[in-house]
């Protein structure tokens, strides 16, 4: 999917970001409940922003 930018009034954005977990020996720890969690939250701030997942 290609990169759309955002206008609003008189702005024009785009912002791209990449987490990247890398925990101590490598051991998996975004699972689970865990996991869930986290995409709940980052949907939620998501949404409050209006931002494009």
């Amino acid at each position: 999917m290609p990169d759309e930018y955002r206008h609003e009034g008189n702005a024009v954005s785009l912002l791209n970001y990449h987490f990247v977990f890398i925990p101590k020996r490598r051991k998996k720890v975004l699972i689970g409940a865990i996991a869930q969690r986290l995409q709940e939250l980052i949907c939620e701030v998501c949404n409050e922003n209006r931002w494009k997942i």
